[in-house]
């Protein structure tokens, strides 16, 4: 359960937040996600962002992992 949230949160993340990192660079995998991609049950990153996406110009590129804590279970 814990694994789903977290590939579901980082897909959120990368659609809503990193959508302007993408728009000018290459795409780029998330890891958790690479998986799921190779064995066919999501489609490839260039497929799942949008045609038009909200350009964020970001302080810095942060990395994948880490811990979620949230207020509430």
């Amino acid at each position: 359960m814990k694994r789903i949230f977290t590939c579901i949160s980082i897909a959120l993340l990368l659609l809503v937040v990193g959508q302007g990192l993408f728009a000018a660079t290459t795409y780029k995998e998330a890891p958790a996600l690479a998986a799921q991609v190779k064995a066919g049950k999501l489609p490839a990153v260039a497929k799942r962002l949008p045609q038009n996406p909200l350009v964020v110009k970001p302080d810095k590129i942060g990395t994948y992992g880490g811990t979620w804590r949230m207020g509430m279970t």
